[in-house]
């Protein structure tokens, strides 16, 4: 029969190891590299060694984080089966290595990876392609690391993962999140306007209507751009490819002004000559590149003429801006991405409001409620390794719950009067936050304290933060970073008013043989 300890023992090697695997150098300069690369290297150097890069870099750290998973689990779980780290890592591996090549070579796979990720972290793509199974031998390297951990895991580097597991976890979402979609393409077929939205001109989300008012989803398509004589693609910003002229009046056409410009230019002889017929002005568009800064590129890619019972409406597809509708009396209208639910940015002079799945008050107050909790509450001479390692599980699944629930709600907020957001992806910031608060709570009781007082001054200084973020004047960011700075002096003060009491809220005092009470962690006198 094993033994309690033996359980506690074999759950602290294997999730040492694990943990000693994540913080390894080798691992850690895959993180490094994978932050660098996508959010640098592809801005300034974007082509194809970038992104096989990313692969590469995250074959070698994504193993690590399904192993501290497997290793949490089996904490969780208090199984009693002898430590086996070089199996935790080889099962996490190969986990990988099959999940990138199926993503890769199916076009189901690749859907599911996006759906996922999409779910996670905001709006997310991840296309098919094989060629990138050339970054495959990076497992074998995290492997070899994962290995030399199992055998050789050291305490320091195991001390390290507070730190290094939820920037491995944010990196992983970044580098997944492609941001908000833009509007690619416009067309006019039989009548019915189609509007391509995506990520990119070959990889869009088809809608279509014939009013701008009701949408009807065609699905998701591919594209491969038609080489030129040269061999290369057709540019994909240039305005004479991007050419509408009205059916009726042949004469009359518009296109986009000129590339990289959000505007459109009308001709009345045919494309001779071209006039500015709308654009923004240089104040406007600085202002809304600054608060679309998640968004794709900001330009006028497409034009489309639409004939209607009372003459025509043209409509422009503005990339990061969404569409524009010129009307039959010729105003020109900015529209957002209406069949998303989104409304337009707002313009310098316009009311900035911007709507949240969860109020960001009631989720940061949660959050700092149960971080407040746990810093207030747990003793820092108390150690996990006393046997309560199964604490850590639902501490790790808490983290990650509460990253989910501020990347999404950040995600799924929208401009204007406009709900940017499903039922569906409010629910799951409610349920994500609502977990990550309840077992946050769950992992600071299992590591051997009653809450008590923690739980009174967490959830004070949670409510002070929630009412600073929500009565502050101000923006959403300026809100928030006051708010936090808040917590952390309040969840500072209440710690350090706690410790001068002299014993944390639930230590009992220590007794020498026969003596006064001896402060913790001292040793008795030795007569």
């Amino acid at each position: 029969m094993t033994s309690t300890d033996d359980r506690g023992r074999t759950h602290r090697v294997e999730l040492r190891a694990a943990l000693a695997w994540l913080t390894h150098p080798v691992t850690a300069g895959a993180l490094v590299v994978l932050v660098l690369n996508d959010h640098l290297l592809k801005r300034v150097y974007g082509t194809w060694w970038t992104g096989k890069l990313s692969d590469v870099a995250g074959l070698v750290l994504a193993p690590a984080l399904v192993g501290v998973a497997l290793a949490a689990a089996r904490s969780w779980r208090g199984s009693a089966h002898r430590a086996r780290p070089d199996v935790v890592a080889d099962v996490a591996t190969i986990v990988v290595g099959v999940a990138f090549v199926v993503v890769k070579i199916t076009a189901l796979g690749a859907a599911t990876a996006s759906a996922a990720w999409t779910a996670v972290a905001g709006p997310s793509v991840v296309l098919r392609d094989p060629t990138d199974l050339l970054a495959l031998p990076a497992l074998v390297l995290g492997w070899v690391v994962a290995r030399s951990s199992a055998t050789h895991p050291h305490d320091r580097a195991t001390r390290r993962w507070p730190l290094v597991l939820p920037l491995a976890v944010l990196a992983t979402a970044a580098t997944s999140s492609m941001g908000a979609p833009g509007t690619m393409s416009v067309d006019v077929t039989d009548g019915v306007l189609v509007v391509g939205t995506g990520w990119s001109e070959q990889a869009t989300s088809l809608f279509s209507t014939t009013d701008a008012e009701t949408w009807t989803d065609l699905g998701y398509v591919e594209h491969t751009p038609e080489p030129t004589d040269s061999g290369s693609p057709l540019p994909t910003s240039d305005p004479a490819a991007a050419t509408a002229c009205v059916p009726d009046e042949p004469d009359v056409c518009y296109r986009a002004t000129q590339p990289e410009t959000l505007g459109v230019s009308r001709s009345d002889d045919g494309g001779r000559t071209w006039e500015p017929e709308w654009s923004l002005t240089d104040e406007e568009l600085s202002a809304l590149t600054a608060r679309l800064t998640d968004s794709e590129p900001i330009e006028t890619l497409d034009v489309a003429v639409l004939p209607t019972a009372a003459g025509y409406r043209v409509y422009a597809a503005n990339g990061g801006d969404g569409l524009a509708e010129r009307d039959e009396d010729g105003t020109w209208t900015r529209l957002g991405q209406p069949y998303l639910g989104d409304g337009p940015a707002p313009l310098p002079g316009e009311a900035v409001v911007r709507t949240y799945p969860v109020p960001l008050a009631v989720l940061f107050g949660a959050l700092v409620a149960t971080i407040a909790t746990a810093v207030i509450a747990l003793p820092a001479r108390r150690r996990l390794e006393d046997g309560r390692t199964i604490a850590i599980a639902p501490g790790v699944v808490a983290a990650l719950l509460a990253l989910v629930a501020v990347l999404l709600d950040f995600r799924l907020a929208s401009f204007g009067s406009e709900i940017g957001y499903t039922i569906f992806g409010q629910a799951v910031v409610v349920l994500a936050l609502v977990g990550a608060v309840v077992l946050g709570l769950v992992a600071i009781a299992l590591a051997g304290r009653t809450l008590g007082v923690g739980v009174a001054l967490g959830a004070l200084v949670g409510v002070v933060t929630a009412m600073v973020i929500a009565w502050l004047p101000g923006s959403d960011a300026q809100r928030v970073v006051i708010g936090l700075l808040v917590a952390a002096m309040g969840t500072a003060g209440c710690a350090i008013a706690v410790r001068r009491l002299g014993r944390g809220p639930d230590e009992p005092p220590v007794h020498g043989p026969g003596g006064p009470a001896l402060e913790p962690g001292r040793e008795p006198p030795q007569p």
